[in-house]
């Protein structure tokens, strides 16, 4: 599992965030066949919990894989080698670390974490 990268956002900010894996994949001839997003239960806005959001059509799904809810996103939010999540909101000063789990064509699995922090732009 790695760390690729670590992005900075206003509260009131709607912004797509993406994992590329391009460069393995290509190289391997594989592509995405589902992709997973884990955010921490904390993170995730509930009754008088000011934290980030996700889309309206995001699906959640509790697993003893993940300590965490995991978040799926309806319609095509990842392509053959690129996996999205769009985030809205965050409590200023707080950094949320986003996962983002796929599986592959050929049955390969990867994780890669991104950190989100929420600071005045």
């Amino acid at each position: 599992m790695g760390l690729i990268q670590k992005f900075a956002k206003a509260p009131a900010e709607k912004l797509d965030y993406a994992v590329d894996y391009d460069l393995e994949l290509t190289a391997l001839g594989d592509t995405i066949a589902s992709s997973l997003w884990i955010v921490p239960s904390n993170a995730v806005d509930g009754g008088g919990n000011q934290a980030i959001e996700l889309d309206d059509d995001v699906t959640v799904s509790y697993s003893a894989d993940a300590p965490s809810p995991t978040f799926s996103q309806g319609g095509c939010l990842f392509t053959d080698t690129k996996a999205t999540i769009n985030v809205n909101g965050g409590t200023l000063g707080a950094e949320y670390t986003v996962e983002n789990r796929i599986t592959t064509a050929s049955g390969r699995k990867y994780t890669r974490q991104i950190i989100i922090k929420i600071q005045d732009k």
